[in-house]
């Protein structure tokens, strides 16, 4: 595991349980197995499923992208995410575009989040700039 997962996988469930309240537990990759993903974060309505890039580049989004929608097309409860350490204009406006949850190391994120008044639903209710500004 790279040092930048390492970073993503302490920082990341900390932020999210944080953004919503709830508990959050973390399950890595298993090296060598297939896994498609870097860890997932489970929340009680979904679980969040992390593929970690280190940088934002068009090209390097969406060969993680497509990695995280295979293993996640037939689960509705999973929410895949790219993570980078700065999600820069360009990538915002891609993963935009095609609906794509992202977190940055910088505290920043765009991801749907359970609508607490229908348990399950999800809605895209959490666009945080927290961090470095956008």
């Amino acid at each position: 595991m790279s040092q930048l997962e390492r970073q993503a996988v302490d920082e990341v469930p900390d932020r999210i349980a944080g953004w919503l309240g709830v508990p959050v537990q973390v399950e890595r990759g298993i090296p060598g197995a297939g896994s498609e993903f870097d860890f997932v974060a489970r929340t009680p309505d979904v679980a969040f499923v992390f593929e970690v890039k280190g940088r934002d580049d068009v090209a390097t989004l969406e060969r993680a992208a497509r990695r995280l929608q295979a293993c996640t097309q037939f689960d509705a409860s999973m929410v895949p995410v790219l993570v980078v350490p700065f999600m820069g204009r360009v990538a915002r406006q891609w993963a935009e575009d095609r609906g794509l949850a992202w977190v940055d190391l910088s505290g920043n994120a765009d991801l749907p989040a359970p609508d607490v008044s229908r348990r399950g639903t999800l809605l895209r209710t959490i666009s945080l700039r927290e961090g470095i500004p956008l």
